[in-house]
């Protein structure tokens, strides 16, 4: 994650402009070769932007140049971290977060790399607080849908994070109202559908075609009607998903 200056701006963005979200553009999509919801807060991309997303509307539509990682950090480090990056690329934040523990009790106390992982770790806390502070007040407001959807995402992409936890009370609390419940549950179960998808995305990045497709499988075949599953079903056909954003915008503009 890149800087704290962001703390609550999408919930006061929300709450005291009154803007139009930031529209999913699938021809960035393309050009990036990344998902929308990789600049988007919603998985499915459209709403607000994310800090990836703001940095790239900021610098003319284009990724600023990664930062070199202070101190001397060894090789093998130095692959672990490249490894991390990875899944916060795929937005499997579960993997990067254990992968981060792991860096953050290895050495010592001064070590460059544990200090470097204890502060990604802190970033994505701060991350999770600021999307948690978005998803309360659009369930408080007139958008409680994609807030139940938020508070998903924070309830299985950050689940060992303070943010998650508390996501998952708030989604607790919330299934005691009947009218929430059937939404929440079907929000749940796309949320987990896509967790599942980005498995079949880090083990085919890692090389592991037959791990990739089993997960992609399990997708399509247990979780059918999510967005997931679509995603799943064109990555076997060796699609991506931007592949998918254009065909329904393509569909979209037909109707």
């Amino acid at each position: 994650m890149r800087g704290l200056a962001l703390l609550g701006l999408y919930a006061a963005f929300l709450l005291a402009t009154g803007s139009r979200p930031a529209a999913a553009r699938p021809e960035f999509a393309r050009k990036e070769a990344k998902a929308c919801g990789y600049c988007h807060i919603n998985p499915r991309g459209g709403g607000p932007r994310n800090q990836r997303g703001l940095e790239y509307a900021r610098n003319d539509f284009r990724f600023p140049p990664s930062k070199a990682d202070p101190g001397e950090i060894r090789p093998a480090d130095k692959e672990a971290f490249a490894h991390v990056a990875k899944l916060l690329d795929l937005d499997h934040v579960p993997a990067a977060v254990k992968d981060l523990r792991r860096l953050a009790r290895a050495g010592k106390k001064d070590d460059p790399a544990r200090l470097l992982a204890e502060q990604k770790l802190h970033d994505l806390e701060v991350k999770g607080t600021e999307i948690l502070g978005s998803a309360r007040l659009l369930v408080r407001g007139s958008r409680p849908d994609e807030g139940v959807e938020l508070l998903l995402l924070l309830a299985t992409q950050y689940k060992d994070l303070d943010a998650g936890k508390e996501a998952a009370a708030d989604l607790r609390e919330l299934r005691r109202d009947p009218a929430q419940k059937e939404r929440i549950e079907r929000e749940e179960r796309e949320a987990k559908a896509r967790l599942l998808y980005l498995d079949g995305l880090l083990s085919r990045a890692d090389g592991r075609a037959d791990q990739a497709e089993k997960a992609f499988k399990g997708v399509v075949e247990g979780y059918e009607g999510t967005r997931a599953s679509k995603l799943a079903a064109a990555a076997l056909e060796g699609k991506d998903a931007a592949d998918v954003a254009e065909a329904e915008a393509a569909a979209a503009k037909r109707k």
